[in-house]
Formats: structure tokens, sequence, C-alpha cells
């Protein structure tokens, strides 16, 4: 309980600090105020002549009230939540930033509930969603309504499964060149030069087969793999381990 009354009274106090520079500084031409209350509460950021175009928020203080911080960053561009307590609701308060084009959730409740919030974020062209709540009819959802609304987005969509392999994209078929030690495909068993022909029971013709199914299998769940190795054919059970997002390193202006 002390903890979370803390982290209120930590935001709200950096929201309050915003709003008095903002107000001792309207004529300013950068985003001062917004800098010093985003630190606040340890958000990294990408600036550009003082100006904010990036920003990542990371932590389960984060949640709905935090993002009032970025409200009137006219020049966001990219908007990375990792591991936050950031519902629907929260995400409406992101319908004003008009650059905002890229929007990845890593690691969040968000669900195929918040699917009308996504869509409604008005320059969104690209969305990337890892290990969220969103199912594949989720994204299908979403990719409709911008469809419907003409917007041209891309919606990426991965469950947070790691396999730990490597392949060539221009081959016709999922020939392994790269096996990562203490992975999920070392653990069961893939060795390079082995052909995966069969993925959670999906047919696998190219390296970028297996890739869109990993990224629509989720973690920690036994999933039978069917490989080619000198001739013969064999089946292997993996399990993908959680991945984590890139990190975002602050970038000094």
């Amino acid at each position: 309980m002390r903890t979370n009354f803390v982290k209120v009274v930590a935001v709200a106090l950096a929201i309050v600090q915003m709003a008095t520079a903002r107000a001792l500084s309207a004529q300013d031409e950068d985003d001062t105020a917004a800098i010093l209350a985003l630190s606040e509460v340890g958000a990294q950021l990408r600036l550009n002549n003082q100006r904010i175009i990036g920003v990542t928020l990371q932590g389960k203080d984060i949640d709905d009230e935090s993002l009032r911080l970025l409200q009137g960053l006219d020049r966001l561009q990219s908007l990375t939540l990792t591991d936050t307590h950031v519902t629907g609701d929260g995400l409406k308060q992101l319908n004003d930033l008009k650059l905002l084009g890229s929007l990845a959730i890593n690691g969040s409740s968000i669900s195929d509930r918040d699917i009308d919030e996504l869509a409604a974020l008005p320059g969104v062209t690209n969305y990337e969603l890892r290990g969220t709540r969103i199912s594949g009819m989720g994204k299908q959802r979403l990719e409709r309504l911008l469809e419907k609304a003409k917007r041209d987005a891309t919606v990426q969509l991965h469950f947070g499964g790691f396999l730990g392999v490597s392949g060539l994209y221009d081959t016709d078929r999922c020939l392994l060149t790269n096996v990562v030690v203490n992975s999920a495909a070392t653990e069961a068993g893939l060795q390079v030069g082995d052909v995966i022909v069969k993925f959670n029971g999906q047919d696998i013709g190219t390296f970028r087969d297996l890739a869109d199914a990993v990224a629509l299998t989720p973690p920690e769940q036994p999933i039978p793999v069917t490989i080619e190795r000198d001739g013969a054919t064999k089946t292997l059970t993996a399990s993908l381990r959680r991945s984590r997002p890139p990190q975002t390193l602050a970038i000094p202006p």
C-alpha cells in the first residue's frame, strides 16, 4: 500500500511540476518542462533540439495517470511501454499526439477489449504488440478497423516466445544456420543444418514461415517441431522462452 501511495504521489508531483513549468515558460519552443517531469518517473527519452521525439516508459509504476505526462508533446513520434499497468483508458490520452507514428507495447495487460482505443490513435502506422493479451483475432480486428479508416498501418503481434535460431530468408527451405546457446532451441535438441518442416502442426517452407509461426506461439508451452536431419525426419519438443523487447537507450540532444 505504501509503495502504491508513494508512486501516486511521485506521478502527481511530476504532473504538477510540468504544468507549473509550462505556465512559467509558455513561450518556450522546447520541451524542457516535460523532460524534467518525465525524468522524475524514469522515462528514457530521445531528443531533437530539446524536443521530445521518443519516449520509453517502463515498470509497474507506470499506469494510465502516468500518460498524462505525454500530453502536449506535439513532436512525439514513437512511444514504447514495457511491463506497465497502462490500460485502454490510458491510451485515450494519446489521441491528440498527431505525429505519434510508432507504438510498441511490451509485456502488458492490454487485451482485445482495448482494440478500439488502439485503432483510434490517429497517427500510428506501426503497432508492435509483444507479450500482451491481444489474440490473433484481436489483431485481425485491429487491422480491419485500420483498413476501414483507410490507414496504411502495420500491426506486428508477438506473444513473447523466443526459440533461439537463425536462418536464411532467401531460400526455399527453413535451414538453420545458427542455434543460440542455452536457448529453447538447444534444449529441444535443434542443431545447425537442421531443416524445420513443421512447427506446432504448421507446415514450414521458409525461415520466414518459421518466424511468423514463432511470433504467434505463446512461451512456456511444449511445441512439436518436425525436422529433417541427415536424410531422416524426426519430431522434437520445444518450449519457447519468454523474450525481452529490445531496450531503448536515452540519446543526448
